[in-house]
């Protein structure tokens, strides 16, 4: 008796917390802080939920219309919720997906989240004070862009907390952030510092104001390393470069310029550094070194007097602080040269691929029709692939087709014109020559030979 008694006892435990395991159980959730987002911002959010795996940075991607992008972004992880946030440098339609999210309700599922994360300017109109020739003063509306980069985005620590802080907007920032105020002028970077006495033990988030605009919480994660906490990771240099891949449209005889980022997040100075690339059509700035938490910026200029597509790389070569070996990875490059004339609306690389299109790839050719570019490297020709030499548009295949049927339609009317002309027998004009040839037949029988 005593046994069941047991027995039901550990039986009702066991629903019991089924019962609150079930209903603390959450279905995985992605919480933007601002959904609007300008070119230049960091991104944050939150994702919650009852995870089973952890999710690792390479569960997450960013796309661009169907083709995958790079974009500089970390995790940070505390109590069932994943900080998120990533550095959006350009303007443009992106998807955030994070693959196959494990988690539990009553059984276990998967999930993945997408989000469509449109990045664009948001130009706001303020009042600005102008004082006329006269001396008066009068106050005008003008319009302005107020964007500011934070980094991290997100913090897990034992020691001080420094904060990077850049305006990337054509308007001077105040920024009230801890009681503080900072300005900062347009393109101007700044760093802000949290004492780790002044952080609460756990969670707790750094406010950050951009006056009249918007605000960002910044979550802090403070750990004490006396309370059995794990010891923080060796200190590290990571490099990061932005964009991670490439690819530029530009006509024959047009100069494209782009910047090429990279950043520091480690803890250690990165120096030794070479840029070098295999393309002839490329130019670069270039530097040596970066300081820890950081970043830098080279000038790619890319220029090419002849149509084409040129496939290349940048290589680059960098030494962690302390370290004697050199690490090295590249970027690749896809340079896309459309013909001098082209329109600026008809600059399009395709998706699709040339057969799809239904055109034809012109090795060492011109193409005579309407020419495209596709994502794979391909210049696809929607018309008839020419020799070089041969020049001035002709298409010499389709003028030897047109002659052969103009002269098939000669011949036929000539001949057409003969029977015409000749046209059929009279009756008695047949009779006659029937006896012609008879009278033939029998005095050539006469003959000997």
């Amino acid at each position: 008796m005593k046994k069941k008694v047991i027995a039901y006892s550990l039986l009702s435990l066991l629903l019991i917390v089924s019962f609150i395991t079930l209903i603390n159980a959450q279905e995985p959730e992605l919480v933007l802080q601002n959904e609007q987002v300008q070119p230049g911002e960091t991104l944050l959010a939150s994702i919650t939920g009852t995870f089973e795996k952890k999710i690792a940075l390479e569960d997450i991607e960013f796309y661009e219309g169907r083709r995958k992008v790079f974009v500089d972004y970390d995790l940070v992880f505390y109590n069932n919720t994943y900080f998120f946030y990533a550095y959006m440098n350009r303007e443009g339609n992106f998807t955030l997906k994070i693959n196959q999210i494990l988690y539990r309700e009553d059984i276990l599922k998967s999930k993945t989240i997408e989000k469509k994360i449109e990045v664009k300017p948001q130009p706001e109109s303020i009042d600005v004070e102008v004082i006329g020739e006269d001396g008066n003063t009068t106050i005008e509306k003008q319009e302005v862009t107020r964007i500011l980069s934070i980094k991290p985005g997100a913090v897990y620590t034992s020691t001080d907390v420094e904060i990077i802080l850049t305006n990337k907007g054509d308007s001077k920032l105040n920024i009230s952030i801890q009681n503080n105020t900072l300005e900062l002028n347009i393109q101007e970077t700044k760093k802000f510092s949290v004492l780790k006495s002044d952080l609460e033990p756990g969670l707790s988030y750094l406010e950050i104001i951009i006056e009249q605009g918007k605000s960002f919480l910044i979550p802090i994660v403070s750990i004490s390393l006396t309370n059995g906490e794990p010891e923080p990771q060796e200190q590290t240099s990571e490099l990061k470069v932005y964009p991670s891949e490439i690819i530029i449209d530009s006509k024959a005889g047009q100069q494209v310029m782009q910047n090429l980022e990279f950043f520091n997040t480690g803890d250690l100075d990165i120096t030794n550094v070479e840029v070098s690339t295999n393309l002839s059509v490329l130019d670069m700035g270039e530097f040596t070194e970066i300081a820890s938490n950081t970043s830098k910026k080279i000038n790619l200029t890319f220029f090419s007097s002849e149509q084409g597509f040129f496939i290349g790389e940048i290589l680059i070569e960098f030494q962690e602080q302390n370290k004697t070996n050199k690490t090295s990875f590249t970027i690749p490059i896809q340079f896309y040269v459309f013909p001098e004339n082209t329109e600026q609306e008809d600059l399009v690389v395709k998706e699709e691929t040339c057969s799809g299109l239904g055109g034809f790839i012109c090795e060492n050719q011109i193409c005579n029709g309407e020419y495209v570019f596709t994502y794979s490297g391909e210049y696809c020709c929607i018309g008839v692939c020419e020799d070089k030499n041969q020049g001035g548009g002709i298409n010499y295949r389709a003028l030897i087709g047109v002659l052969i049927f103009l002269g098939i339609g000669v011949g036929a009317y000539f001949a057409w014109k003969k029977m015409k002309k000749t046209g059929p027998d009279k009756p008695e004009d047949m009779l006659n020559r029937k006896s012609r040839l008879y009278e033939k037949r029998v005095s050539g029988g006469l003959t000997r030979t």
